[in-house]
């Protein structure tokens, strides 16, 4: 049975909920982008009200409000009320999904595709290492600027030192720690060097990896207004990790990890609340292992930025993991952004769909990098990190945007 907002009137109860205090706006965004009041939570809240009412038409700027909703849930986890703003986003955009353009439907459904389906990704993998091998991208880049989406860059987004990786993943695993890992969408196309760190850190804590599900599990359906495709996914994913041969289902992606938490919510059943039991996030799961305290690092004398994902700040209580993760590698300096909790702008498809207010939210932290000499910047979500080094890259920035996992394997010993 779902446990979502469905129902007209399931919809204008939730949005009920909201007092219209404001004081999710100092933590909005794009409405400290826009000073928009329908680019704010309670601005968003009110359309999707109105239009559940039949008081509002879905027209472009409506549907472009809600549409820029970066679902990075930081009202949320301000909100005295306890609105459940994700399911009223969730509920709002499905309402509009009809009545886009052609072309806009399209684009969606294209991104949707190329990230969640194995073939097509090891389609669009094989043809961008084409145009990038023979150095005319740039006719990739016109035909995806006409239909308004920017590409990200070709180079694998979280490099440093894969040979060396790659080389040293022959570990004996003696544990009876054994492992699924659930791997984010399109992390065989862009990510192969967190997956080799990822498995290269395991195998020298011990670890058994039972099995590796490169299945989607449906986030960004459901918060694209396709729930009822999300719901497939999620049921497939399930399955796929519904294993008595496994201990932990570790995620290595952060905006992966908080939809595996959600999906008791939005499917009851006691088979989705045992993987959501199971499930950990990889920086949590080595935190709390024994296995890596004994793990020695070679001594980085680097400038080390952590970026942290609105997902991981809205579904973790302990922010500071990943710094004492790194503090096992000597000599590093740990540095965090003024404002700690900065959202980049990325928000799923959005650094696709809405680059140019994606970029302008991520100016700040960029130019916070530059004037601090950062040389990583690391961060557990690979949309952020997609945001982060096409803009670095653009400007030509020698600054290195990895996972914390790939730093660690990068440094082991």
């Amino acid at each position: 049975m779902l446990n979502t907002i469905q129902s007209k009137s399931e919809v204008i109860r939730a949005t009920d909920e909201c007092v219209m205090c404001g004081l999710c706006l100092p933590h909005c965004p794009t409405y400290q982008a826009t000073k928009n009041e329908s680019e704010s939570p309670r601005g968003r809240i009110a359309l999707v009200r109105a239009l559940h009412e039949d008081k509002l038409q879905a027209n472009n700027v409506l549907m472009t409000h809600l549409d820029t909703c970066l679902t990075c849930l930081r009202c949320e986890s301000v909100c005295p009320a306890n609105v459940e703003y994700e399911n009223i986003i969730d509920a709002g955009r499905e309402s509009i999904q009809s009545k886009h353009t052609w072309l806009y439907k399209a684009k969606i459904s294209m991104l949707l595709l190329a990230l969640s389906n194995r073939p097509v990704r090891a389609a669009i993998k094989t043809i961008l290492k084409f145009y990038a091998s023979t150095g005319q991208i740039s006719i990739l880049n016109y035909v995806l600027n006409k239909l308004s989406l920017t590409i990200r860059p070709l180079e694998l987004i979280f490099a440093s030192n894969k040979s060396k990786i790659a080389a040293n993943t022959k570990y004996k695993t003696k544990s009876k720690s054994k492992v699924i890992i659930a791997l984010p969408c399109a992390s065989d196309m862009l990510a192969d060097t967190t997956i080799d760190s990822t498995k290269y850190i395991l195998g020298a804590m011990g670890c058994n990896i039972a099995y590796i599900n490169n299945h989607c599990c449906g986030a960004l359906h459901q918060h694209s207004g396709k729930p009822k495709q999300a719901i497939r996914f999620i049921n497939k994913f399930i399955s796929l990790c519904d294993r008595d041969d496994c201990d932990v289902i570790i995620s290595i992606a952060t905006g992966c990890g908080a939809h595996i938490q959600r999906i008791p919510k939005l499917i009851v059943n006691q088979n989705t609340e045992d993987v959501s039991k199971k499930h950990v996030d990889i920086n949590s799961f080595i935190a709390n292992h024994d296995a890596f305290n004994s793990l020695k690092f070679t001594a980085l004398r680097k400038n080390v930025f952590i970026h942290l994902p609105c997902s991981q700040a809205h579904s973790s209580h302990n922010l500071g993991i990943i710094e004492k993760n790194l503090s096992a590698i000597p000599n590093i300096q740990i540095k965090y952004f003024q404002e700690r909790l900065g959202c980049c702008g990325a928000g799923g498809l959005n650094s696709f769909t809405q680059h140019e207010l994606a970029n302008q939210i991520l100016e700040n932290n960029i130019s916070e990098l530059k004037s601090k000499n950062a040389d990583y910047l690391v961060t557990s979500n690979i949309g952020c990190a997609l945001h982060y080094q096409a803009y670095l890259s653009k400007e030509k920035s020698n600054i290195i945007v990895c996972h914390p996992i790939t730093l660690l394997a990068q440094q082991l010993v």
